[in-house]
């Protein structure tokens, strides 16, 4: 047998051996969105769903025209099966060993044994670590969550048990030295200060509320000191609520912009660090608490005044909503969106009252038979009571307002808010978290967190850095979004 006589032929006789560019292209896509898939959490069925449109589009690749009857007989369906469970095993191992590092480094904090199943620290199950906590953090850029994770210790603030909770050991290096920060301006401080804090919250795997970017409790570099009593004030419709019950009550404080005014940008721009909040004094943050108490204290005395009679009048709509077979409506259900559900509930039971109506004779009246006093229906009373008391909230600026706070606070928070008002922070508790370099959410420019903490290296400059951050304008990257952008394929031409 000959060797190569010509271009093109190879020896043995055989044809050449031709490598089709497409193929390859297309397995090593399906294989890197598979991997991509895990990455952002997905399940057996959102790999199988990819899987299936894989095939679907490489079937189209062949043809336009699509027979029915072969359109998932396809010659890679085993191959596709084959890479899938080749990532999954190599996947598993990833989410084992940084489970594992997550929990020997707390083991190691915190003297508690690792053992089968035994997960201590702040993640302590694998399926929502793998599905839930590390896809949020991946959609962000934070491809390996597992390092900073490691990072978090089991705080307990002042000593006190009840005020235990995870943060940053970075956070904790600060928070550790607060008591001694305080004895040293006068003895006994810390302990004084100690008794002012009925609650501590660190971290907390989430975004910020209402934003798409992560928080900076995700990274266990913030804590949230007595929440109930200090709401978080953002928003145009809060803030304009807060601001209009200080300025009835002719408190001068603005929730919406930055506390010291000029003093305090003046601080922002000639910040040695560049970063956009510079560092405040003791009497900068002692002026800052000296302004929001009267407000605190306003807002407070506004809620007493009023938050009575708003409660008889939603008392009276949740018996009409009862009536009208309503289930109990969450309290920060819209006004708008409860009328409506009463109208449809009115509308359905009239309904049923006109069924059974029908087929019955009419009856004839006359002098000897006079009619009888117009029917009246539950229902339309219910309703009726339920239009009248939205027309007298809306109608009422007080009423209104408190409306809006429902819709925006838990109701727990307005309970207290009314007994404590919206600013109990310790003094000199903010004072020492301020010059130990943490920001306090009063420092913020266009709204007021009091209950907040954090370590940042500037506004736009997280403590813990992203190591694939998002491009400018790239939205997070989501399972979702892999999903409905992953292996498209043209509309198909079905024949039989």
């Amino acid at each position: 047998m000959s060797l190569v006589k010509m271009a093109g032929r190879y020896s043995l006789g055989l044809e050449p051996l031709v490598v089709d560019a497409t193929l390859l292209n297309s397995q090593t896509l399906f294989r890197s969105t598979i991997h991509e898939a895990l990455e952002r959490g997905a399940n057996s069925w959102d790999l199988e769903s990819l899987r299936l449109k894989y095939l679907w589009m490489r079937h189209m690749e062949r043809s336009e025209v699509a027979p029915a009857e072969e359109a998932f007989q396809d010659p890679e369906d085993l191959w596709t099966k084959l890479v899938m469970d080749e990532e999954n095993t190599k996947f598993d191992s990833i989410i084992d060993g940084e489970m594992q590092q997550i929990s020997f480094a707390s083991a190691a904090q915190g003297g508690a044994e690792v053992r089968e199943g035994k997960f201590p620290g702040p993640v302590q199950d694998s399926d929502e670590y793998q599905h839930k906590i590390r896809p949020l953090y991946y959609s962000y850029g934070y491809t390996h969550p597992a390092d900073f994770l490691s990072k978090q210790v089991e705080f307990t603030l002042f000593g006190k048990p009840k005020l235990k909770t995870w943060i940053h050991e970075d956070l904790a290096h600060i928070l550790i030295k607060t008591p001694r920060v305080l004895d040293g301006w006068n003895a006994g401080l810390a302990e004084m200060t100690a008794k002012g804090i009925d609650s501590v919250n660190g971290l907390q795997i989430r975004e910020v509320a209402g934003n798409k970017v992560l928080s900076n409790h995700a990274f266990g570099c913030a804590i949230d000191v007595n929440a109930p009593a200090n709401p978080h004030v953002v928003g145009p419709a809060v803030i304009e609520v807060f601001n209009s019950i200080v300025k009835q009550a002719g408190v001068q404080f603005d929730f919406g912009k930055p506390v010291l005014g000029e003093h305090a940008m003046d601080i922002v721009s000639h910040s040695s660090s560049g970063a956009g909040h510079g560092k405040y004094t003791a009497d900068d943050i002692m002026e800052m608490q000296n302004r929001a108490i009267p407000a605190s204290d306003a807002v407070k005395a506004w809620l007493q005044a009023n938050l009575p009679r708003y409660r008889q009048i939603m008392a009276q709509v949740q018996i009409a909503e009862k009536q009208l077979g309503i289930q109990k409506v969450k309290p920060n259900t819209s006004l708008k969106d409860r009328f409506k559900a009463a109208e449809a509930a009115r509308n359905r039971l009239a309904h049923q009252q006109q069924e059974k109506q029908k087929g019955k004779p009419i009856p004839v009246y006359s002098e000897d038979h006079p009619a009888p006093p117009p029917e009246t229906y539950p229902e339309e009373e219910a309703f009726e009571e339920i239009e009248s008391a939205f027309a007298e909230i809306d109608s009422d600026p007080d009423l209104s307002r408190i409306q809006i706070l429902y819709q925006n606070f838990d109701t727990s928070y307005i309970n207290t808010w009314e007994k404590q008002g919206v600013m109990s922070i310790p003094l000199y508790f903010a004072a020492a978290l301020s010059g130990q370099g943490l920001q306090w959410g009063e420092q913020y420019e266009s709204s007021k967190d009091a209950m907040h903490f954090e370590l940042v290296d500037g506004p736009t400059k997280p403590h813990v850095k992203t190591d694939a951050p998002l491009a400018r304008g790239e939205q997070p990257r989501t399972l979702k979004k892999l999903m409905d952008e992953s292996f498209p394929s043209k509309t198909p031409k079905f024949h039989f």
